[in-house]
């Protein structure tokens, strides 16, 4: 009689979650990788390492991307791959793009793009993974509407809570560079950072607007409506 494997001997995996609606269908952020296939994104728990902290490090790691605070639970499985019990997060982060190419630790050339739940998945996807897409999307029917839209990586939130982060962060008498946020969003890749650019200067005009914040040049603050060049974001003085 064989004996059954314990939770403890079982390889830990880490699978952070990354999600986005178009065109009325959820998709999740997929990769794919050379000689490989396509997957979607995982990776190894370390000794003692909380399963949460794991998932944010590969989520970075393979993508270059920083999650943003917001974290979902949801849940474990040890019917994805024999001897393995995996562990799943619903992250989010600020709007990526329809496809995007990042160079991990290894220099492995990783190609990532948007998956929808619906679609057929072919021979190139392991029968591990596809498990593991299945129970995301069962776990992501469970979650109301608002609940999964608060997790959408396509809208600019998750700018302007990286704004107000970096900013309470810094304290009242300090201002941040737009480049901060961007850099924070999208990690050190020059290539990726600056594609949010644009729309880190659309928000933080929109949160001046709101007063929530002041836009400053030269140390003076600028008009929100007819500014240009290089800027500053810092909180309203009282």
């Amino acid at each position: 009689m064989s004996q059954q494997t314990t939770n403890s001997e079982r390889r830990q995996v880490a699978c952070p979650v990354v999600i986005r609606q178009k065109d009325s269908q959820l998709q999740f952020l997929a990769v794919r990788i050379p000689n490989a296939g396509t997957r979607i994104i995982n990776g190894d728990i370390g000794p003692e390492e909380p399963a949460k902290d794991a998932a944010s490090r590969e989520l970075t790691r393979q993508t270059g991307i920083q999650a943003l605070p917001a974290i979902r639970d949801l849940g474990t499985s040890n019917g994805i791959a024999r001897d393995e019990r995996w562990h799943f997060f619903l992250m989010k982060t600020a709007a990526l793009p329809d496809q995007f190419e990042y160079r991990n630790d290894d220099d492995q050339p990783l190609s990532f793009f948007w998956q929808s739940f619906d679609t057929f998945f072919g021979d190139d996807w392991h029968p591990d993974f596809i498990r593991a897409i299945r129970h995301v999307q069962k776990k992501l029917e469970s979650m109301t509407d608002e609940q999964r839209a608060a997790f959408f990586s396509n809208d600019d939130a998750g700018i302007a809570d990286t704004i107000r982060q970096l900013l309470a962060e810094r304290g009242a008498e300090k201002s941040i560079c737009p480049s901060e946020v961007a850099r924070h969003l999208a990690g050190t890749n020059e290539k990726e950072w600056r594609k949010l650019m644009k729309p880190i200067r659309s928000e933080a005009v929109r949160m001046a607007l709101a007063s929530e914040v002041d836009i400053t040049r030269k140390g003076k603050v600028a008009n929100p409506n007819d500014f240009k060049g290089i800027y500053r974001i810092r909180l309203p003085k009282s």
